[in-house]
């Protein structure tokens, strides 16, 4: 249950500690620092700048961000306690995490507005944290953005497209593929991004129908149609047999899982539609709008970028599963 914000507020406004103290103050004004940058990010989620009107996913999304929100500053007045302090920096040793630092702040991250909302691109395996900051606040440095296609594109070419031609499963979505490098080489990042789209929704289901088998999946008898990527992801009912670390599982889901929370394993068991969700959000919506002409997307570095990141993301699960079933 939420504390009462007054509650909070009080809490924030009352000293506990003074600067002579030391380690107790530092810690003190870390957790209350955080529980500020917390309610600025309730208030974002709430007031949604940038949205006229949210759609189902954006809704979800950010009924889950303001929930877990809501529960990190609860554990934040929860620790601002004299005692509770006190007894933090006693039991640590120099092995720990620095004091300017909470252990759950990753979460203002995780479950920021921008982030999962409006850019929706922590998923990406290579988003560095400069690019992550930049975006809670609703920044994007696409300069930055830009260096990282050399190594993109390097991967594409001497991994992804010949494991995919290597394979009867994949090799009918390489040609596609390669037109991208070709119009990325032209700097056509536009016309890159096109074919981008038609290839990994290839891979997508590609995947899937080979998924199908290989976990028995009876869709004889479904009523809902599985013609979309949406669909698709959404109905079919995958086995949980794919094992991703926690980290990753908390920046793909935006479900944060906190330090007193977590349990010995670092791994968790999920299925194919939580492993792509991202396909079903913020990629859809831009997705659709690129192939429909609409100019309403953030500009073709951030559209490339987001394709780019996409693509390795469904090429890891891709390789995971052959692995898993001794495919390739």
């Amino acid at each position: 249950m939420n504390i009462p914000y007054i509650q909070i507020l009080q809490r924030l406004l009352t000293p506990i500690f003074e600067e002579i103290d030391g380690l107790y103050f530092l810690r003190e004004q870390v957790l209350k620092t955080n529980a500020q940058k917390t309610i600025l990010a309730i208030k974002e989620n709430i007031e949604q700048p940038g949205i006229k009107a949210p759609n189902t996913w954006q809704k979800s999304v950010i009924k889950r961000n303001v929930e877990g929100l809501s529960n990190y500053l609860d554990k934040l007045h929860q620790e601002l306690d004299r005692q509770k302090i006190i007894n933090y920096v006693d039991n640590l040793n120099n092995n720990q995490i620095n004091l300017n630092h909470e252990n759950d702040e990753m979460i203002l991250f995780v479950n920021s507005y921008y982030a999962t909302i409006i850019y929706d691109i922590v998923w990406a395996d290579n988003i560095s944290v400069s690019d992550v900051i930049n975006i809670t606040q609703g920044k994007v440095n696409r300069k930055n953005l830009e260096i990282k296609f050399k190594h993109m594109v390097k991967h594409l070419k001497n991994t992804i497209i010949p494991y995919l031609k290597s394979s009867s499963l994949y090799n009918t979505k390489v040609n596609r593929l390669e037109e991208a490098v070709t119009a990325f080489n032209k700097k056509l990042y536009k016309s890159a991004s096109i074919m981008f789209i038609p290839a990994t929704e290839g891979l997508v289901k590609s995947l899937g129908n080979y998924l199908i088998e290989k976990q028995q999946i009876d869709i004889s008898k479904m009523k809902k149609s599985l013609h979309s990527l949406d669909s698709f992801l959404q109905h079919i009912p995958w086995k949980n047999d794919y094992s991703i670390d926690i980290g990753k599982y908390m920046f793909i889901t935006g479900n944060y899982i906190f330090v007193s929370d977590y349990n010995i394993e670092d791994k968790k068991m999920i299925d194919l539609k939580t492993r792509l969700n991202f396909l079903k959000r913020q990629y859809k919506d831009d997705r659709n709008s690129i192939l429909h002409g609409d100019d309403v997307s953030f500009g073709e570095i951030w559209d490339l970028y987001v394709n780019f990141a996409a693509l390795k993301e469904i090429f890891d699960t891709i390789k995971y599963y052959d692995g898993l079933y001794n495919q390739h």
